[in-house]
């Protein structure tokens, strides 16, 4: 037991120590729709309810004012696909 009591895994980061976590907020955006604010090439800004937001485009160029999905949050970054004409009247 006493050399349980002094492991590493007992012990807690905490913030006044000067540890930080990763905000994980933005992962409540995911399945939402938006609007790409700057060209994605394949980082750049979108909207999400009026919320601008620094994302990453998962598969090629976006152009600005294209309706995007969000599709994941990962390593404190969120994950954007382009929605098709389809997707987009479907959800409206």
């Amino acid at each position: 037991k006493w050399v349980r009591r002094h492991t590493e895994l007992m012990l807690t980061q905490q913030v006044d120590e000067g540890y930080i976590g990763v905000d994980m907020t933005p992962a409540a955006y995911i399945g939402l729709d938006g609007t790409a604010v700057t060209d994605m090439r394949p980082a750049g800004k979108v909207e999400i309810n009026g919320d601008v937001l620094d994302a990453v485009a998962i598969q090629g160029f976006i152009h600005a004012g294209a309706r995007v999905k969000v599709r994941k949050y990962e390593n404190a970054q969120i994950y954007v696909a382009e929605l098709s004409m389809t997707e987009s009247i479907f959800t409206a």
